[in-house]
C-alpha cells in the first residue's frame, strides 16, 4: 500500500483521496499504469473528481475506446455507469479483440510546438500523454539525447482516430 500511495503523490493525486470511500485500488499490483491508461483516455478531470474510479478494471477503461470508435461520447455523468454495468456491447473477456489500437507508425512524425502541457499530461493535438510515463521512458531509454517522439510514444498505444488526428499535416 505504501508504494501505491506514493504513486498517488507522484501524480499528485494524494490530496484526491477524499473523492472517495472505496480504497481497494491502493492494494493493485498495477495502479501506475491504470493511472497512465486513464490519462491517456484523455479522463484527467474525472479522476481527479473521484480517485474512486481507479477501482475499475483496466478492460473495463478499454470500453471508452470502443465507444470512441463507435462515436458514442461518454461524458462525465455517464463514466461511472459504464465502466460499473456488466451489460456492454461486448463481454470484458473480448474486449481486447475488439479494440483497433496500434503503436504509433514509424511514417509519423509530431511538430513539438503543438505540445501542450496540464498538470499530469503533455497533449499534443487534444492526445493525451502521461508526464509520468514519458518520465519513465525517458529512464527506460537511457539516451543521452533521445528522440522527443520516441520518449512521448514508447509503450503508448492509438487508436486509428488518435493516429488520423497526428498524421494531419505532419507525415516524414
Amino acid at each position: 500500500m505504501e508504494k501505491n500511495l506514493n504513486i498517488l503523490r507522484q501524480y499528485n493525486l494524494l490530496g484526491q483521496l477524499h473523492t472517495t470511500t472505496n480504497y481497494q485500488f491502493l492494494q493493485q499490483q498495477s495502479l501506475e499504469e491504470k493511472i497512465d491508461l486513464v490519462l491517456e483516455l484523455g479522463r484527467e478531470n474525472e479522476l481527479t473528481h473521484n480517485l474512486g474510479l481507479l477501482n475499475y478494471e483496466s478492460t473495463r477503461w478499454q470500453r471508452l475506446r470502443i465507444l470512441e470508435m463507435l462515436n458514442i461520447p461518454v461524458d462525465e455523468e455517464m463514466l461511472d455507469g459504464t465502466l460499473h454495468t456488466d451489460h456492454f456491447l461486448v463481454p470484458d473477456e473480448k474486449v481486447n479483440e475488439y479494440l483497433d489500437i496500434v503503436p504509433l507508425p514509424k511514417e509519423i512524425s509530431l511538430n513539438p510546438e503543438e505540445i501542450i502541457e496540464s498538470s499530469r499530461t503533455y497533449i499534443y493535438r487534444g492526445i493525451p500523454f502521461s508526464k509520468n510515463k514519458v518520465r519513465r521512458n525517458l529512464s527506460l531509454l537511457g539516451k543521452e539525447n533521445p528522440d522527443y517522439l520516441e520518449v512521448l510514444t514508447t509503450g503508448r498505444q492509438f487508436s486509428q482516430k488518435e493516429i488520423a488526428i497526428m498524421k494531419e499535416n505532419y507525415m516524414k
